[in-house]
């Protein structure tokens, strides 16, 4: 018995949603996430599902933190800073672009480097401290 086509699964011009089960296929090369990431049809969601994968390579996140399109998207570098797979100072690079109601859930996650908590924290003192002086 020969099985129906499915055209939408076939058909470019949809805009089927990526879920996580379709991800481990693509999550061991490196360059498909790359050309997945410069598609223009890439939603932040499915970046959001790559960014937040556990576990992970950190090569696959360094792929997502190389893309301007995605570094643009709060969402995307909280995704990066929160995932215990990523570099740890990749992390400590993006934790100054990373809004202050994201930095106060960061100090307190346990998943994450002590280091990134820390920072998080300084970076919160920081803001605090200039906010005082405005």
């Amino acid at each position: 018995m020969v099985k129906p086509i499915n055209r939408q699964a076939h058909n470019p011009q949809s805009n089927m949603p990526l879920r996580h089960a379709q991800i481990p296929a693509m999550v061991a090369d490196v360059a498909v996430i790359e050309r997945l990431c410069r598609n223009p049809r890439l939603l932040e969601q499915h970046v959001l599902l790559l960014a937040s994968r556990r576990p992970t390579l950190p090569e696959l996140l360094h792929v997502v933190a190389r893309e301007p399109r995605w570094m643009r998207r709060a969402a995307v570098r909280e995704a990066l800073v929160q995932n215990p797979y990523g570099c740890t100072g990749m992390a400590l690079c993006l934790l100054p672009t990373i809004p202050v109601p994201a930095l106060e859930r960061l100090q307190f996650a346990n998943e994450i480097h002590p280091a990134i908590r820390d920072f998080s924290r300084y970076l919160l003192q920081l803001r605090q401290i200039g906010r005082a002086h405005v």
